[in-house]
């Protein structure tokens, strides 16, 4: 896969579609509400490549967030 598709819009929203449909597959509500999380991030993901291509930098909001750690099991 080309390195471009990182500065792809639809690439993103792509890879969001597919989580949400694979979401919708899961039945652990865990595992669903990680992977719809996974999804929002694929959109915002999307909105940061327009925003690239636009010559914008990246919202605030994105780079601000705070970071979970994600428990090793």
């Amino acid at each position: 896969m080309p390195a471009s598709f990182i500065n792809d819009p639809e690439h993103w929203r792509q890879r969001a579609a597919q989580m949400r449909a694979l979401a919708e597959e899961v039945q652990d509500d865990q595992a669903k509400k990680t992977m719809l999380r996974i999804a929002k991030d694929y959109d915002r993901l999307a909105v940061r490549a327009e925003q690239r291509a636009k010559g914008l930098t990246p919202a605030a909001s994105w780079s601000d967030r705070p970071i979970r750690a994600i428990p090793v099991e």
